[in-house]
């Protein structure tokens, strides 16, 4: 939500003479003015929220720390997941229930079938050094 309006905000330019310094917003009614005073209203909401959650926690808040939480800076970066990576991941779960809920043979042609994709993929890479199109490519692009 934020990064939409981040973008509509920063694509034009706001004419200095119709900032409200009392008000801390735009005059105006334009689709642009309300959208940037919609933002704004916002940033300030998720500010008092993040400030309240470092006080709650007796945790010292400072700009930076603010500015950290307020655009995500401050988590982990999430692992990258493949297709590859992901079968492999489904092939070793089917292997510890092999003799459960998995027969062997099952689990061969789930592993043949990774196998067989993995070569394919170098294959294609190989052959397009230049293209970016592989099946490494991260499952959230998908």
């Amino acid at each position: 939500m934020y990064a939409h309006h981040r973008e509509r905000c920063a694509s034009g330019n706001l004419d200095p003479a119709s900032w409200n310094q009392a008000k801390e917003c735009v005059r105006g009614k334009s689709r642009k003015a309300c959208d940037l005073n919609a933002y704004i209203e916002n940033a300030k909401i998720k500010l008092y929220q993040i400030f309240n959650e470092l006080e709650e926690q007796r945790q010292p808040i400072t700009a930076r720390l603010l500015q950290e939480k307020f655009f995500g800076q401050d988590k982990e970066p999430e692992a990258v997941r493949t297709l590859i990576g992901t079968m492999q991941g489904h092939n070793d779960q089917c292997r510890s229930l092999v003799g459960k809920d998995y027969a062997l043979i099952t689990v061969r042609r789930y592993e043949s079938c990774k196998d067989l994709s993995d070569r394919n993929t170098e294959r294609m890479i190989c052959r397009w050094r230049k293209s970016t199109v592989s099946w490494y490519v991260p499952l959230n692009f998908i």
